[in-house]
């Protein structure tokens, strides 16, 4: 479809992008562009479209050449921000959220993106202000919530993780607040209520990671037959995906129930391994070294556990598991110098 030059085509183009028509959108702006190469709020709508097609790459340069026309834009920062925040540069992404914030300061969005950047590197205090900040000035958006719930559900606090969740729901329910609130049931060991939550879930949405939780709780309740099931579930919906370290933890944890240590730490080893090794699938590497634990391999585990609590430090469970592979590893080296 082609877009005339002028306002008209500005406005298509703002329609087409609020309606998720992105390809149409772009090619509207750029023709805006081509007329116009040096207008900052053509090049950040350039930059959303395609953040929102999560073409980073693209996306950054535009936002880049926005902020060398207009420097001091606090919506380009944020913009800008964002951006870095998705391409895993989180410094970048900090300064960028601060420098907006100077400029508008109190502004929630970006306060709640500040407190994610924050967040992913252990600040967690420091990201709880920005978020009860932007709380505080919309008065419990369901988007602060959350965040606010997920920096809880991060950082050890399930039981007020859960409350968010809640309340969240109360307001807008949604499959992403009900699984949010399924990963807080799961953290406080109520299984059973977190297995109701992903049959509702499932009943609105066929998604492979409901199966990976059931299957990870079947497990737990020593329901092995059922946790089978799931995984061979799980096993069709990733045959043409790239997640399949998904499977491969969600099988650690069926082999790790059924005490075959050796098995689990190959699948943990697997599922580390085969995303990013970062924030997101760091319980993969916790799980490993308690395999390696219960294995004796004290030296490893403890460096498993280092790793994992590096990303969550406030992990009550994790910190136990290392205490007591602490003690362990200080006894041996106490038997060999023996």
């Amino acid at each position: 479809m082609e877009c005339r030059v002028g306002l008209t085509e500005f406005e298509r183009g703002k329609r087409f992008y609020l309606e998720g028509e992105y390809d149409i959108a772009l090619s509207c702006f750029l023709s805006i562009l081509d007329v116009r190469p040096d207008d900052a709020i053509h090049h950040n709508w350039v930059g959303l479209t395609y953040y929102h097609v999560a073409r980073y790459g693209p996306a950054l340069q535009h936002f880049n050449e926005a902020l060398q026309l207009s420097s001091r834009h606090p919506s380009l920062l944020s913009n800008r921000g964002a951006c870095y925040l998705r391409m895993n540069k989180i410094n970048d992404a900090e300064k960028d959220f601060d420098k907006s914030l100077r400029y508008r300061s109190n502004h929630p969005p970006t306060l709640v993106n500040r407190a994610n950047a924050k967040k992913r590197q252990g600040k967690f205090e420091a990201a709880l202000v920005d978020i009860n900040t932007a709380l505080a000035i919309d008065g419990g958006t369901v988007e602060a919530l959350n965040n606010r719930g997920t920096l809880f559900l991060d950082w050890g606090y399930y039981e007020e993780a859960a409350d968010d969740f809640k309340n969240s729901f109360d307001y807008h329910a949604n499959v992403v607040v009900e699984y949010q609130l399924l990963q807080s049931y799961i953290a406080l060991g109520e299984y059973d209520k977190a297995i109701e939550v992903i049959s509702n879930l499932l009943e609105s949405k066929d998604h492979y990671y409901f199966y990976v939780s059931r299957a990870v709780l079947y497990s737990k309740l020593k329901m092995f037959d059922k946790a089978e099931k799931d995984i061979e579930k799980l096993n069709d919906l990733l045959i043409d995906r790239q997640d399949t370290y998904l499977l491969k933890h969600c099988e650690g944890v069926y082999s790790m129930e059924q005490n075959n240590w050796d098995s689990a730490k190959d699948f943990f080893d697997v599922a580390w391994q085969g995303k990013f090794m970062n924030f997101d699938n760091c319980e993969s590497v916790a799980l490993r070294g308690y395999c390696n634990w219960r294995l004796g391999n004290f030296s490893v585990a403890k460096s498993d556990l280092d790793c994992a609590l590096g990303y969550r430090p406030k992990h009550k469970i994790w910190a136990e598991w290392r205490a007591e592979v602490k003690k362990k590893r200080a006894f041996e080296i106490s038997e060999d110098s023996n």
